[in-house]
């Protein structure tokens, strides 16, 4: 039994921050936090993309507001659960346990992974990003693909592997087609490929 938790204690810590993580992002969401405005704003939008209609509450004017990926993503959600606030929250909250697993591989990609677990701890159990994975808002999956942006940085530095450097520029796409504040993440990846 020794061997085993010696060998395997990071594992063990890892899940052990997932499952707590999950509790917290999980419990009760239908009704804790209560119902934000804009959240009925995101359903709709979701709601009417997944019904074809590519407009804000179906009305005449175009769906500019925002780019579309979180919102086809939730309409994944709907389509399973149904047109109610637990199907936002349920999509979100799957992000917010995903980001707290790539902040562990952050730490593990710089060869430190008690620092990962460090991390993702701090993410798991932080009041404010406890938060965030319950609110049916579209910045959560900016979020992840930020963190996986700073993953695959991380790795690319590392290993000088072409492969991640394509990743960066694909996850930094799909980065613009779910928030407009993505466009950081393009002028970062064109002054680090000059650097």
């Amino acid at each position: 039994m020794n061997d085993f938790l010696k060998k395997y204690w990071q594992n063990i810590i890892l899940v052990l921050i997932l499952i707590s993580g999950i509790f917290l992002r999980f419990w009760n969401l239908e009704f804790t936090p209560g119902w934000w405005p804009d959240e009925g704003v995101y359903l709709n939008i979701a709601n009417n993309l997944l019904h074809g209609k590519a407009q804000m509450f179906s009305l005449t004017y175009p769906f500019v507001p925002h780019p579309p990926l979180f919102f086809i993503y939730v309409a994944l959600f709907i389509q399973i659960f149904g047109f109610k606030l637990l199907s936002i929250r349920l999509a979100v909250g799957v992000l917010g346990t995903i980001l707290i697993f790539i902040t562990y591989l952050m730490g593990k990609a710089i060869k430190k992974p008690f620092l990962g677990l460090l991390a993702a701890s701090l993410v798991a159990f932080a009041p404010e990003t406890i938060l965030f994975s319950r609110l049916g808002l579209p910045y959560a999956l900016l979020t992840v693909f930020i963190a996986l942006f700073i993953y695959f940085l991380f790795k690319h530095i590392e290993d000088r592997r072409i492969k991640d450097y394509y990743l960066l520029a694909a996850i930094t796409g799909l980065a613009c087609v779910t928030s407009y504040n993505a466009l950081v993440l393009v002028v970062f990846l064109t002054i680090y490929s000059f650097y």
